[in-house]
C-alpha cells in the first residue's frame, strides 16, 4: 500500500488526524498495544499520546522495507 493510501485509509478509521497507541493496535488487529511501540518510537506526540498519521505512515513504511 502507498503512504497516500495508508493515510487515507488510517485517517477514516478515526475520522481525524491522530492515533493513540491503542487506536493503532486496533487498526492493525494488534490485541497488545505495547507491540506497535516500535512504530511509534521517535515519533512526537502531541497530549502526551496522539501521533500524527502521516508521521505513523512513514514509520510504516520505514518498517516495512
Amino acid at each position: 500500500m502507498e503512504r497516500q493510501d495508508l493515510i487515507r485509509d488510517m485517517k477514516s478509521y478515526v475520522k481525524g488526524s491522530f492515533f493513540t497507541r491503542q487506536k493503532l493496535a486496533n487498526y492493525m488487529n494488534i490485541k497488545n498495544p505495547q507491540n506497535v511501540d516500535k512504530y511509534l518510537k521517535g515519533l512526537e506526540k502531541v497530549d502526551g499520546k496522539y501521533y500524527f498519521i502521516p508521521d505513523i505512515a512513514s514509520k510504516l513504511q520505514e518498517a516495512k522495507s
